[in-house]
């Protein structure tokens, strides 16, 4: 309810529930942590980043030294969830090319066209319905599925 701008979290020994909160609150609202404790093993440091956790310290907190973390911390998250941006965005478009690919096919097949007219085919239908070529190519295989002809 906060959205804080960053998390810092101070525990000697943070253990798999506080791991899994953690988790589950960067599910729904991804913000950069940054954890201080004393716990050195190396399974419950790769946890916590997979929790979330933008850094993670095996010392105190130092005063002097807490505002270069958290800067270091929301450049590291902001890097990461550019990246995740860029991967479902590249995922999307993936998964439009097949669609598309698969569109044109069942196009060439049916109406006896060429690649290239059956993208000429997609790209109008899409124009005229006012869609993106990938959902045009969705509505084209879905319509197949159903036995009727686009």
């Amino acid at each position: 309810q906060l959205r804080p701008d960053v998390v810092l979290i101070d525990l000697q020994f943070p253990g798999p529930d506080i791991l899994e909160s953690l988790a589950v609150v960067n599910d729904h609202n991804p913000v950069p942590m940054v954890m201080f404790s004393q716990e050195n093993n190396p399974e419950t440091i790769r946890e916590a980043f997979r929790a979330g956790v933008s850094t993670y310290l095996l010392e105190g907190i130092h005063p002097d030294k807490v505002k270069p973390i958290i800067d270091v911390a929301l450049e590291q998250f902001n890097a990461w969830q550019a990246l995740r941006r860029e991967l479902v965005t590249a995922r999307l478009q993936l998964e439009d090319q097949k669609l598309l690919l698969r569109a044109k096919a069942l196009l060439m097949q049916q109406r006896s066209l060429d690649e290239e007219g059956a993208h000429r085919l997609l790209t109008r239908m899409a124009m005229d319905n006012n869609l993106k070529l990938g959902d045009m190519a969705r509505t084209v295989i879905a319509s197949f599925g159903n036995g009727k002809k686009p």
